[in-house]
């Protein structure tokens, strides 16, 4: 069974979801199916072999400059192509990229209108690679915001296409209006072409059914998984009676970083003896915040420390440990 996988790429920085997504691919593969990991807008940053195909499809420049310049879509494709080439777009994202949601609006709603809107050369090029190039029995997308292909993608394929839900109301409920219901109204719509949706969560189930108005009979849940290669299932044995709070995950508001600390100080007015120790990416949209969540903390003194992004699996291992 052939299975192909849309990601997108998070512009440089460690994204959660596509971390996800390239280790299901891996596991996929080691049960003996083949899987086509394929990346859109920017390479995925991942801290294990990295199963993706080439090349990236909805290169990150080249989408923005075809909404942006409408003569730039008019260019014969040669002439642009070599943007979306992954050395490339590492070399731009790696000055930092604007993926702040309340600036997207528009752009996000012309990637939802498919190949009604300034990205009908990208939507035609996909469509091309999956349906009569890779061949595969069934293909997710590994988020909702992908799917403006979907019209297109339904006429030209007629194997399984699904959609996995994570975090995808996130990203919407930081548009401005009327960006928010629009690019939701346009989501129900385009998922009308899906044959279902995978969440990791009943409660996530629940809420996107309604969030983003699909038919909850279509849901399937997939447990959350990581590769714990590596931890033993216990911590490492520190010889004294601190009792260690860990948070790993992106820094930014919706991870919650603000409140744990809340939390911590509340507990160590009770035992004095509580630590948190944090890690995780911290992209510069949110280095202000995290700037307040830094003299939140003073008052933890210094029972708070904060360690960085691990840049490796065994870093992140031994950091859980």
């Amino acid at each position: 069974m052939h299975v192909a996988i849309v990601t997108a790429g998070g512009a440089g920085m460690f994204c959660g979801s596509c971390m996800h997504d390239n280790t299901w691919a891996r596991a996929l593969m080691d049960h003996g199916l083949d899987v086509s990991l394929i990346p859109m807008y920017t390479p995925i940053r991942v801290d294990e072999t990295d199963v993706t195909t080439e090349p990236v499809f909805f290169g990150g420049i080249n989408v923005y400059l075809d909404y942006a310049v409408p003569l730039w879509r008019r260019l014969p494709r040669f002439l642009v192509s070599w943007l979306d080439h992954p050395a490339v777009i590492r070399a731009a994202t790696s000055f930092g990229v604007g993926n702040d949601a309340a600036k997207l609006g528009p752009l996000t709603l012309a990637m939802l209108d498919g190949a009604d809107g300034p990205h009908a050369r990208e939507v035609d090029e996909l469509v091309d690679f999956v349906a009569n190039k890779l061949k595969p029995d069934a293909v997710f997308f590994t988020n909702a915001l992908l799917s403006g292909v979907m019209p297109r993608l339904r006429q030209a394929f007629d194997g399984k296409l699904l959609c996995i839900l994570q975090g995808d109301d996130i990203f919407l409920d930081g548009l401005v209006e009327p960006y928010r219901t629009k690019c939701i109204d346009k989501i129900a719509d385009n998922a009308a072409h899906f044959d279902g949706f995978l969440v990791h969560s009943d409660y996530y189930r629940d809420f996107t059914s309604e969030y983003l108005k699909l038919p909850a009979e279509k849901y399937h849940r997939v447990p959350l998984g990581i590769d714990l290669t590596g931890h033993d299932g216990t911590p490492d044995d520190r010889g004294n009676d601190v009792f260690t709070v860990g948070y790993f995950a992106r820094v930014c508001p919706e991870k919650g970083l603000h409140q744990l600390v809340d939390a911590v100080a509340i507990l160590r007015e009770r035992n004095p003896n509580v630590r948190l120790k944090a890690g995780g990416y911290l992209g510069p949209r949110d280095k202000r915040y995290f700037d307040e969540v830094r003299r939140s903390a003073e008052r933890l003194g210094d029972a708070f420390e904060y360690v960085g992004s691990p840049a490796t699996h065994e870093e992140k291992v031994a950091f859980l440990k």
